[in-house]
């Protein structure tokens, strides 16, 4: 399982890195640049679905200040690839202190099979996949 998670945190910081400026801190963000945004990363539904697993994230989370810094950092830099590393190391950890929580999000997400997928899609970053 332990892989499942690792590809799940990855898949994760991929897809919300992009939307984490206007996740984490939504007052700083103009409606023109997450329109941008939303319309450079997948559209409407992608931004929707980003909007619920962050929510289960940082509420699940609100008190971990590893999180909340990792995501920051991200939030920041979006494109910066070290800080997506550290963000997707930290949501690993949690995901295998917390493997329920982890099951809920790929369940919810559609299963192992899709995340697999779209961590491979992003395979300019991601590596060590296991198929």
């Amino acid at each position: 399982m332990a892989e499942n998670y690792q590809e799940l945190a990855k898949m994760l910081t991929v897809t919300l890195s992009p939307f984490l400026p206007f996740l984490v801190d939504a007052g700083k963000a103009s409606a023109k640049k997450l329109a941008e945004v939303i319309a450079e990363n997948g559209g409407e539904a992608i931004w929707k679905k980003s909007q619920e697993i962050w929510k289960a994230i940082s509420t699940r989370y609100e008190d971990d200040p590893e999180v909340k810094s990792a995501s920051i950092m991200v939030a920041n830099k979006p494109d910066d690839t070290k800080r997506k590393e550290i963000l997707a190391e930290v949501l690993f950890l949690k995901f295998q202190n917390d493997p329920n929580f982890a099951e809920d999000i790929i369940s919810d997400l559609g299963g192992n099979d899709v995340i697999q997928r779209i961590v491979s899609n992003h395979n300019s970053w991601v590596q060590n996949i296991v198929l």
